[in-house]
C-alpha cells in the first residue's frame, strides 16, 4: 500500500491565528515583516542558524514561545501585504495630487490621464488599478 506524501497544512489565516496566540500580536506583526511569505521549520533549541536569526528578530522570550508552541514543526508565515498595500496606495494617492497639481500651487499641473500614465511607469501598475486606487482615496 502506498501512502501519500502530501504534507498535511493548515489555512494560512488559521496558522497566522495560532502565531499570534503564541507569540502576541507585535512579535507576529515582526516576524511578518521579516520572514513573511516563506515557510520555516522552527527549531526545537536555540543552537542553529535559523533560532539565532529568530532570537535576534524577536527575542530570547518570544522565540521561548514560539518553540513551546511550534517546536519541530514547519510552519507559513503569512506576507504582510495589507499594509504594505496600503502604504503603496497612499504613496499613489499623495503622488497623483501632486501631478495633478496646479503649478502656481507646487505642483505638475498634469491632466489626470498623463499623471495616471506617469504612475504607470513609477508603479509598475495598470493604468486602470492607478486609477481604481486614485479615486477610491487610497
Amino acid at each position: 500500500m502506498v501512502q501519500s506524501m502530501q504534507k498535511k497544512t493548515s489555512p494560512v489565516g488559521e496558522t497566522f491565528e495560532s502565531l499570534i496566540e503564541a507569540v502576541g500580536h507585535e512579535l507576529a506583526g515582526v516576524l511578518m515583516m521579516r520572514f513573511g511569505g516563506r515557510r520555516m521549520r522552527i527549531p526545537r533549541s536555540c543552537e542553529s542558524e535559523v533560532a539565532q536569526e529568530l532570537c535576534a528578530v524577536i527575542g530570547i522570550d518570544g522565540f521561548q514561545k514560539l518553540i513551546k508552541a511550534f517546536a519541530g514543526q514547519e510552519i507559513y508565515i503569512k506576507k504582510n501585504f495589507d499594509q504594505k498595500k496600503a502604504a503603496r496606495n497612499r504613496a499613489i494617492c499623495d503622488r497623483a495630487d501632486f501631478l495633478t497639481r496646479d503649478v502656481a500651487r507646487g505642483g505638475e499641473g498634469l491632466s489626470f490621464r498623463r499623471a495616471t500614465l506617469k504612475l504607470v511607469d513609477e508603479f509598475g501598475l495598470s493604468d486602470r488599478q492607478i486609477e481604481t486606487i486614485v479615486n477610491r482615496g487610497g
